[in-house]
């Protein structure tokens, strides 16, 4: 892993994304080179302050609700390709009009 390999993978370690072979080279070139030992630290302070920042601000809990209902439609959907579920939950089947 060259140095701007390392830079590129920053993300990648930090959200868990990595193989381990590549986790172990990440690790050697932190504890070998000052400056992506810098680059990480940095990294990690900036997703802590951004995580604290932004926790303070809390979605409605009608928007929760409504992404989560979504969901549950997307699903029904996808497990039962032939049917038509419209956004009022009612499953109909094409076949039966």
């Amino acid at each position: 892993m060259d140095f701007e390999a390392f830079k590129r993978s920053v993300n990648l370690h930090l959200d868990g994304e990595l193989d381990s072979a590549s986790t172990v080279k990440f690790q050697k070139w932190v504890e070998t080179d000052p400056r992506c030992g810098a680059i990480l630290e940095r990294e990690e302070k900036l997703r802590l302050l951004i995580r604290e920042t932004l926790s303070k601000d809390k979605a409605p809990d009608t928007l929760r609700a409504g992404v989560l209902r979504d969901i549950r439609l997307s699903d029904r959907r996808s497990a039962h390709p032939k049917m038509d579920i419209p956004h009022n939950g009612q499953i109909t089947d094409p076949h039966s009009k």
